[in-house]
């Protein structure tokens, strides 16, 4: 796996865990 799609793969899961945090 490369570095940017590990990196990619942090940004989406930070954003999403952010946005239901908001939501709720």
């Amino acid at each position: 796996m490369d570095m940017e799609y590990y990196i990619l793969f942090i940004y989406v899961s930070y954003s999403r865990l952010c946005v239901s945090f908001s939501m709720s």
